[in-house]
């Protein structure tokens, strides 16, 4: 399944898609990289929601007054979606007992 648009510093090869972002110069040696690459996998919605993410995140550490390393493969396992799951209140033995 293509892309219906292109994501912003996100490129695709074959059927993987990757994050792809030159660090700005006035922060570069700050944030210890000069450019952002990493592999965000095949699925279109997962990778529209890895990449729109990481560009959120990478524009607000690159503008904030003092700029740290950061560890892009940690960023990338923070913004992965989570699986469905039950809430904690289905769960919870207040709420299994149906209405009272």
């Amino acid at each position: 399944m293509k892309m219906a648009h292109k994501l912003q510093h996100t490129v695709q090869r074959g059927s993987s898609y990757y994050y792809n972002r030159r660090v700005p110069d006035r922060v570069a040696d700050a944030f210890g990289l000069k450019v952002v690459r990493c592999n965000l996998g095949r699925d279109p919605e997962r990778v529209a929601i890895l990449s729109s993410g990481l560009t959120a995140k990478l524009d607000e550490v690159w503008s904030a007054e003092r700029v740290m390393p950061l560890d892009v493969g940690r960023l990338v396992q923070t913004r992965e979606p989570k699986p469905l799951r039950r809430s904690y209140l289905s769960l919870s033995p207040a709420h299994s007992q149906g209405p009272t």
